[in-house]
């Protein structure tokens, strides 16, 4: 029987941890791992009460491995996927890796399936390749719930992977694993629907994205299992998510600049077909967060969580104070901007 430990890694992100916690618990994740760097909010406040009541929860202080990201000039990222692949590997005891952000969510099209039938689903892979669906820009409030009864999601040619560990895949890169841009035909990459996935060509994508003929094929349908990346949540939250920056990239701008603006993503090769609409029983999203509210009394994460918010909320606030400061900003990272009160 299959077995899998989500990895992910977090700064900052007190106010969406327990969600996102809560969320893969739902769906049968056996484990999940947590790697803290340069936290100056009350993220470790968080997690210690939730590994207080989940002991299949835990957390670790990466500001060491941060350190020496930066000093190596390599990626955080890649550095902490190695070493908990690595560390998977030699310990035997779980089937299966994934790596997440804190702001994406593995998500059946049936919404609420246990992860146990996203198995079933794909059969046997090394590579089980899952496409992201994207939120969009809109008039949500800051905070609101990650799953309505009806949204419009973005499908893109993007992948998140997950790896069967006593395959021969070679190690995480972010989005996939680097074995298949040395031995492709010897590693048995599916997604979730159990067919075969046919990645770019061009091998500055490593594996990130599908052929773009691959994708034509893909359009109005919605795999068995993706990726929700929320990129937007509401325009607040986008604004405040900008004084992130991107260190853990060794990337010492003071604005996250991976980012298109709080605006709808134009056709491109990144995007497949147009947005999709995503329903959830009315039922099944009342007793969703009924269990999530029983989470956060279970954890007393009540007043733990509101503090992550307010963090956030001033964030939003220095964003504003930063600008004033330093206007020459808005030009120099006007793409990020766009769709944002701070455009010009």
């Amino acid at each position: 029987m299959a077995s899998i430990k989500l990895v992910a890694i977090a700064k900052d992100e007190a106010a969406y941890l327990a969600e996102w916690v809560y969320h893969h618990l739902s769906i049968g994740i056996d484990e999940i791992d947590i790697y803290l760097n340069g936290i100056t909010d009350n993220s470790y406040q968080v997690m210690r009460l939730i590994n207080d009541k989940y002991a299949n929860v835990n957390f670790y202080d990466a500001d060491r491995l941060m350190g020496t990201s930066v000093r190596a000039n390599k990626s955080f990222q890649q550095i902490i996927y190695h070493f908990a692949w690595s560390t998977e590997r030699r310990r035997r005891k779980l089937s299966h890796l994934a790596f997440l952000d804190i702001d994406e969510y593995l998500v059946s099209s049936s919404f609420g399936q246990n992860i146990d039938s996203m198995f079933r689903a794909a059969g046997n892979f090394d590579i089980l390749s899952n496409l992201w669906y994207s939120d969009l820009p809109g008039n949500a409030e800051p905070f609101s719930r990650v799953f309505e009864e009806s949204q419009m999601l973005q499908k893109m040619s993007i992948v998140k992977s997950i790896g069967r560990l006593k395959s021969k895949i070679g190690i995480p890169i972010v989005h996939n694993f680097n074995g298949i841009t040395r031995n492709r035909s010897d590693i048995n990459a599916l997604m979730s629907n159990g067919k075969t996935i046919k990645y770019a060509a061009a091998k500055k994508f490593s594996g990130k994205r599908i052929d773009p003929n691959f994708c034509t094929s893909l359009i109005g349908k919605c795999e068995p299992w993706f990726v929700f990346h929320r990129i937007f949540r509401s325009h607040d939250e986008y604004c405040a998510s900008l004084m992130r920056g991107r260190k853990h990239r060794s990337n010492d701008a003071p604005i996250k600049d991976n980012r298109s603006g709080f605006i709808a993503m134009e056709p491109s090769k990144m995007t497949v077909g147009i947005p999709m609409q995503y329903k959830i029983n009315q039922r099944q999203n009342s007793n969703y967060y009924r269990n999530f509210e029983n989470f956060i009394n279970k954890c007393n994460l009540g007043s733990e969580v509101l503090n992550g918010q307010n963090f956030v909320r001033q964030k939003y606030k220095d964003l504003e104070q930063l600008v004033a400061q330093k206007p020459n900003l808005l030009k120099q990272y006007s793409e990020v901007f766009k769709g944002t009160v701070f455009e010009r």
